[in-house]
């Protein structure tokens, strides 16, 4: 079951991201894995987030820049609605690791997401990437509270590390588990 939104209506410069595969929706994109061996692996989104990179390995995320079809809304979609409806559309942010927004974006404006909910690509799977773009954006806009759900352990573990960074925001994650 998802765990909705934590902060109250009195934060008065929230920020609520969400990571995109396997949060919000699934979908039929795939991500090959070619190994030091030359032999290759070709993982949904789902199993890449768990999967743990070996020495050698090179991503390929060609098949994920196309067109994708939503296999499946997850239950954080309807969390991801009602950040939309409490703070409106432009304090909720989609922050994926692909390395282009516009699948995403797609898939978001069939869902009816309003297109001002931006989708923030990294290109990185590696969570620092996005704690580099949620650092940043608290730096700059001055946010007070930030609520983050991602279905990688490492990501949630790498932002909640911001709390001691920033001691004055309040900061809630989520590891969204809906295998």
């Amino acid at each position: 079951m998802a765990r909705g939104i934590t902060q109250q209506k009195q934060s008065t410069n929230p920020l609520v991201v969400f990571d995109f595969d396997d949060t919000l929706v699934r979908s039929d994109g795939l991500i090959r894995v070619v190994h030091h061996d030359g032999a290759e692996s070709v993982m949904t989104t789902s199993k890449f987030a768990r999967y743990v990179q070996k020495s050698g390995d090179v991503f390929d995320y060609s098949m994920l820049a196309g067109e994708n079809t939503i296999v499946e809304v997850l239950p954080h979609f309807s969390v991801m609605l009602d950040a939309i409806a409490m703070f409106g559309p432009r304090a909720v942010f989609v922050l994926t690791a692909r390395h282009n927004p516009h699948g995403p974006r797609r898939m978001l404006t069939s869902l009816n997401v309003p297109r001002c909910v931006r989708v923030i690509a990294t290109g990185s799977t590696d969570p620092q990437s996005k704690v580099s773009w949620i650092r940043t954006k608290v730096a700059r806009d001055g946010h007070d509270h930030i609520e983050f759900f991602d279905d990688n352990r490492m990501n949630v573990s790498a932002v909640e590390d911001l709390a001691a960074e920033f001691p004055d925001v309040r900061l809630s994650t989520q590891w969204v588990n809906d295998a």
